[in-house]
């Protein structure tokens, strides 16, 4: 579109992960398939991007199956809402849902994609709530 703009690098975490705990076949799949592609993190393409202690109102990835890996950087930003299709599920899944709780995020819509994944990814969208809101009132 016009104001959109594609940026050919992939999203690598800043930590290590547990490959048994992460691992998905979709994205073992990809991570073959595009294994000389550059990657950076969300930290360093923030930086490359200017969006360095900017607040970021929709973020949106479809990493193919980096999700579980890399979903704690997406906690060290001050992104809005976080719009992820998730691939397959994985040991790791509660914690990556358990994680955006815990950092304040809702889902707010869900949709499967039976176009391309059989059903087996899952886009969400989530919105990250003000910390009272999670508070008995």
């Amino acid at each position: 579109g016009l104001n959109a703009t594609y940026h050919a690098w992939g999203i690598k975490a800043s930590y290590s992960s547990d490959r048994n705990k992460t691992y998905t076949r979709r994205g073992l799949k990809f991570e073959r398939k595009l294994k000389n592609l550059a990657y950076k993190t969300l930290d360093r393409t923030m930086h490359h991007l200017g969006h360095i202690g900017r607040r970021v109102d929709i973020f949106k990835i479809d990493c193919e199956g980096c999700e579980y890996k890399t979903y704690k950087d997406f906690l060290r930003q001050d992104l809005r809402q976080i719009l992820i299709e998730v691939h397959d599920f994985c040991y790791a899944t509660n914690d990556f849902f358990q994680g955006l709780h815990d950092a304040g995020y809702v889902i707010f819509h869900k949709e499967p994609n039976i176009q391309w994944a059989s059903g087996n990814c899952v886009e969400f969208s989530f919105l990250k709530l003000a910390p009272e809101y999670f508070h008995d009132v």
